[in-house]
């Protein structure tokens, strides 16, 4: 559909009180020329758009009519993730399921579930007492990467550390807690790593 520019244009220069000749000579064309752009027997190149909606104290997606730009305003794409209750930072402890609540998150973070520290023996990575830790399911993680790891049922936090003869070290990020160690001969209770963690927000009330 023909876009009707003539009277826009018109309609704004009256409101604005600016003669037909300034408007002209603010673009650069004739008389004419404008007379024939608002009545609609021509239309201005879109090379003048912008200095015709300068002059007219608008914008040439107002003059066009067009949907306004927002680019302040970006939609953003969020994940729904569960909470499933406490990891412990210290002890381990036990995480309640079903989960208690969600957090929505960017899309950008590549999560399954959240769990909410509770404890000070991760603060030496930033994580402390109440934030949320978002965990990726899955069971393994590389050497050196920090997980939740289930001790019998009860959920931890902890860095992941292989060591010779098969053992594995849960270990802090805060001197004051020992690391747990497990893989020993005889070693009885049930180890699982719950997933890796990705990802963690502070101040989670």
């Amino acid at each position: 559909m023909k876009v009707q520019l003539g009277p826009r244009i018109r309609a704004r220069r009256k409101a604005l009180g600016i003669p037909v000749d300034d408007l002209a000579q603010s673009v650069g064309v004739s008389r004419a020329t404008m007379y024939r752009y608002e009545v609609g027997t021509a239309q201005p190149p879109a090379t003048i758009l912008q200095p015709l909606a300068q002059a007219l104290d608008t914008t040439p997606e107002a003059l066009m009519d067009w949907p306004m730009p927002h680019p302040d305003l970006v939609p953003l794409d969020t994940l729904r993730v569960p909470i499933l209750g406490d990891v412990a930072c210290g002890d381990p402890i036990y995480a309640p399921d079903p989960f208690e609540s969600y957090v929505q998150l960017g899309t950008a973070v590549k999560c399954d579930f959240a769990l909410r520290a509770k404890g000070e023996s991760m603060t030496g990575i930033g994580i402390h007492d109440g934030c949320l830790v978002l965990i990726r399911n899955q069971a393994d993680v590389r050497d050196g990467e920090v997980a939740a790891v289930s001790l019998d049922g009860e959920a931890t936090l902890k860095r992941v550390r292989r060591v010779r003869g098969g053992l594995t070290l849960l270990l802090a990020e805060n001197p004051a807690y020992p690391p747990i160690v497990v893989g020993s001969p005889g070693e009885t209770r049930d180890v699982r790593i719950l997933g890796k963690a990705v990802a963690f927000l502070s101040d989670i009330v």
